[in-house]
């Protein structure tokens, strides 16, 4: 009953489906969303409002005055099949096992009712038994093949192989993490193509796990229908403080502010001071690394100046697909493509998303989830954590179980700048252990 096809299209994707065979990134999503676009056209005309695929161009208000209209939502993942490259320890299995748990939890406290697709992209490296390990039979679930050396797998034309040699994180050394050309694709894939990929395919909505994203207890309601009902552009789970990757990434950012003559929508709440003179990583040091993993933070503290380096941990994150094709937001994503960091610099899209919120979404449409436990670790081969953790939910969504098990077996819930609590000031926005 369960079979793997491959559709080659080429400068297009490669897509390996678990349950039905395609020639689009979704065929039969592509189908209903055209009708559901037909009738938000028909809604648009009667009630006044300009549908996004108008000929004039797509804009963050444009974008907030057509959530009324429904669309339908997906959940990702960017799956391996063997040791990852940059995390991972052998004490937690392989990452196909790591993938059945998450998908397994998925569907356990959330999909079973909700019936959301769930596409699995990979870069071909799990066969048809693996895939029917993961889907078990389960008709929502895709395995989606992006070829390498493809249009969503490649090096953009603007990075020259010649230019690896100054890749920094790239040489392979015992004393410092490594970094592969597939990470930075997928560093690409997060911050620039995916939102190309599922407008195409149909999708307004998409929810991200990673292969060892845990989902610990139940979701009583449907996520993107949550979203949509409270105007909710864009949701996460936990937050992280980013310092190695950052250096020298506002500074591009604030580039490309100043030559737009942006005004942005809270991203100076993160800076100190309050200004676009506040937004720099000039002393990023070791010292302001160990503030974020020990204390308080989001500013920093008294008399330092710059940027918090403060971000949405997006192992886990919800968000509206439209917002990142306006024209607005896909300026900058150009700005720091043109800038060639994300593969240079290692500029991840942990820190590329949580600007972009920053700068264009209004600070209302930001939902913190904290209803749910949920789980996203990365564990070094010595078994020890060394990044995320696990936040319980608040009320029913807390697993208790599952928060005394993760304590038991790493020591502590969390790397601490996980956390669930936020004091906002009128002046100033601290995040607190």
């Amino acid at each position: 009953h369960l079979h793997a096809r491959r559709t080659r299209s080429r400068g297009h994707d490669v897509h390996t489906m678990a349950t039905a065979s395609s020639n689009t990134p979704r065929r039969q999503p592509v189908r209903a969303a055209g009708t559901r676009l037909l009738v938000a056209m028909l809604v648009s005309a009667v009630c006044g409002v300009r549908s996004s695929s108008d000929s004039e161009p797509l804009t963050v208000d444009k974008v907030l005055n057509e959530m009324n209209i429904t669309g339908k939502g997906c959940v990702v993942y960017m799956a391996q099949n063997g040791k990852h490259t940059s995390y991972g320890a052998a004490s937690r299995g392989t990452q196909k096992d790591m993938l059945i748990r998450s998908v397994d939890l998925l569907f356990k406290n959330y999909n079973d009712r909700e019936k959301e697709d769930v596409l699995i992209f990979h870069t071909g490296d799990f066969n048809a038994m693996d895939i029917s390990d993961v889907a078990k039979g389960r008709p929502e679930v895709y395995f989606k093949l992006l070829e390498e050396g493809g249009e969503w797998w490649s090096l953009p034309a603007n990075i020259p192989e010649a230019s690896k040699a100054k890749w920094e994180l790239f040489k392979r050394n015992v004393r410092k993490p490594f970094f592969s050309e597939g990470y930075r694709h997928m560093i690409m894939w997060y911050s620039v193509r995916i939102w190309k990929y599922l407008e195409r395919a149909g999708y307004k909505w998409v929810m991200r796990m990673d292969d060892d994203s845990y989902l610990h207890s139940e979701v009583k309601y449907n996520i993107f229908k949550h979203m949509q009902q409270q105007r909710f552009l864009y949701g996460f789970r936990q937050i992280a403080c980013e310092t190695s990757t950052a250096p020298g990434f506002m500074e591009m950012v604030l580039q490309h502010v100043k030559n737009n003559q942006i005004e942005p929508t809270f991203l100076y709440d993160h800076c100190s001071p309050r200004t676009a003179a506040g937004c720099h990583t000039k002393g990023a040091t070791a010292a302001l690394t160990k503030k974020c993993e020990t204390r308080k933070v989001g500013l920093r503290g008294k008399g330092e100046k710059g940027w918090s380096h403060l971000g949405y941990y997006n192992n886990f994150f919800v968000t509206y697909i439209p917002f990142w094709r306006t024209q607005e937001v896909q300026g900058l994503l150009r700005h720091i493509e043109a800038s060639k960091g994300m593969y240079v610099k290692r500029w991840n899209d942990l820190i590329i998303q949580t600007i972009a919120v920053q700068t264009f979404m209004p600070k209302k449409h930001v939902h913190w989830f904290n209803d749910f436990t949920y789980e996203h670790a990365s564990v070094n081969n010595k078994g020890t954590l060394v990044y995320g953790g696990l936040a319980p939910g608040k009320g029913t969504g807390r697993n208790a179980t599952a928060a005394k098990a993760f304590r038991s077996r790493y020591g502590r819930m969390k790397v601490k700048v996980f956390n669930n609590k936020v004091r906002e000031g009128a002046s100033k926005v601290l995040w607190y252990e």
